[in-house]
């Protein structure tokens, strides 16, 4: 997935998250953790520091957590911030691009990814919603919690724009604007099973699960969610 890495702002990452949005990215994150935590196995992918993980760590009593991350220290970090809890010996902390990560014979029933998937254009968000289907069970629950155009405001699309050109030069992420993950989800047979908005519907977390069947249909096209950023 390219050369991407939060290594340049890892260190200030968690200060620059609550200047700009205070809580209310924690609180979408939290949205779901009771269905989270009733999990066995969960794989985090693209965790960061590890806030998320520490919290739902000390709530559950599941077999075992995967983290998946491309950035060192973001993982480091992870590590400092679990070393103090009691059941961190069912962590397991793996760095990897995750469409390169050779991952075990295992099928996760709780799949996490927050903030993750706004990171990528559509062929790549498309081939991560496929390797998400394959790692996963027949019976799990994926939360994916995310940014949306939905009722953006002048000031969001502004903040929009700003992060974009700021996270493209010192995290090198792929994509220049949001694009819409549904219908690749739709696609590969994952359907809503409830769905919250904070921030006027700027930010939406949703629980999805699989469909028995997927839909047969391929044929779609997905439209950036906001205005390109040259």
């Amino acid at each position: 997935m390219g050369k991407a890495t939060f290594d340049l702002v890892s260190s200030f990452y968690p200060l620059l998250e609550q200047t700009v949005f205070g809580s209310t990215l924690s609180q979408a994150r939290r949205t779901f953790i009771t269905r989270i935590r009733a999990g066995n196995h969960i794989l985090l992918i693209g965790e960061g520091n590890g806030r998320f993980l520490s919290e739902v760590l000390k709530q559950t009593s599941a077999t075992s957590f995967t983290v998946v991350d491309s950035s060192p220290r973001m993982l480091a970090a992870s590590a400092r911030r679990i070393a103090t809890v009691n059941r961190c010996p069912r962590v397991e902390l793996i760095h990897a691009d995750l469409l390169e990560w050779r991952s075990p014979a295992m099928h996760y029933d709780r799949v996490v990814t927050h903030f993750f998937l706004d990171l990528f254009p559509p062929d790549l968000i498309r081939q991560i919603v496929e390797k998400i289907s394959l790692l996963s069970a027949k019976n799990a629950l994926w939360v994916n919690v995310d940014f949306t155009s939905k009722n953006q405001n002048l000031h969001q699309k502004l903040l929009m724009w700003t992060q974009y050109r700021f996270f493209r030069t010192f995290a090198k992420i792929e994509s220049s604007q949001l694009f819409d993950p549904r219908p690749y989800m739709r696609q590969a047979g994952w359907e809503i099973l409830e769905s919250r908005s904070f921030d006027s519907g700027w930010i939406s977390s949703q629980l999805m699960s699989r469909q028995l069947s997927p839909p047969q249909n391929p044929g779609f096209q997905t439209s950036p969610d906001s205005t390109a950023i040259s």
